[in-house]
C-alpha cells in the first residue's frame, strides 16, 4: 500500500541518517525517550565524573541488583556470573565485594590474573580451578 511504501522510505531515510545522529530518527527515540540512564554518586553524574573503580564497582551493584531481583521474582536461586570483575578494582573494593559474594551462594567468577588472589576474601570452601592451554586444574 501507499501508506506502508510511506513507512519503508522514512526508514530508509531515518538508516542513512543514522551514523550522523547516533540513533533512528523515528519511534520514542525520536521524541527524546532513550534508554540512557544517568546515576549520581553524592550529586556527581557517575558517567562524567566517576573514576574507573566507581564505574566498575557500580557496574557490579546492578549486577547484584539484578540477582536479587530474579531471586525475588523467581522464588529460586539464581547462580551469579560475573567475568573477570576483580582485574580493575582496588584490594579495599575487591575484598569487599568478595565478601559480599559469600552471601550470594553459589558463584561463577573468572580472573585473568591469578597473581591478584590476595585481593579476594577466600575460604577452604571455595574451590578454585585453573584452565590453561586447555588444561584444568585446582588452583
Amino acid at each position: 500500500t501507499a501508506d506502508h511504501d510511506g513507512r519503508a522510505d522514512a526508514l530508509r531515510a531515518a538508516a542513512r541518517q543514522r551514523p550522523r545522529c547516533g540513533h533512528l530518527g523515528s519511534g520514542p527515540a525520536r521524541m527524546g525517550h532513550r534508554d540512557d540512564f544517568v546515576f549520581y554518586i553524592d550529586d556527581v553524574e557517575l558517567r562524567k565524573y566517576g573514576s574507573q573503580g566507581q564505574h566498575k564497582t557500580f557496574q557490579i551493584a546492578l549486577r547484584f541488583g539484578q540477582f536479587f531481583y530474579m531471586k525475588d521474582k523467581l522464588n529460586r536461586k539464581p547462580i551469579f556470573l560475573m567475568d573477570d570483575i576483580f582485574g580493575e578494582l582496588d584490594t579495599n573494593r575487591a575484598y569487599q565485594i568478595s565478601k559480599y559474594l559469600k552471601q550470594i551462594g553459589q558463584a561463577f567468577i573468572t580472573m585473568t590474573d591469578f597473581s591478584r588472589l590476595e585481593k579476594i576474601d577466600r575460604d577452604e570452601d571455595d574451590l578454585m580451578v585453573k584452565v590453561k592451554k586447555g588444561n584444568v586444574a585446582y588452583a
